[in-house]
């Protein structure tokens, strides 16, 4: 099995699922800004944007724990 990976677009996904490129396909850091990526992606709504400058060498939660859901973000609006 190959699982497609690498800063894919949810038409990349799509395409390469389509045309038997890939078994399965991997979103890592997307993972990180959106708790809820696989609705997003199935609704192909908007993606949050990952907060880079709050990972790796900080001493606080944000960035890690603080993303809104779709659904709240949808209310909000």
């Amino acid at each position: 099995p190959y699982i497609a990976n690498m800063q894919l677009s949810r038409e990349d996904a799509i395409e390469l699922l389509a045309a038997e490129k890939a078994d399965a396909v991997a979103f890592g850091k997307a993972y990180i800004a959106n708790p809820d990526l696989y609705e997003r992606l199935l609704q192909d709504a908007p993606l949050n944007e990952l907060k880079l400058e709050n990972m790796i060498g900080t001493d606080v939660a944000q960035g890690y724990i603080d993303y809104p859901f779709l659904n709240k973000q949808l209310a909000e609006s």
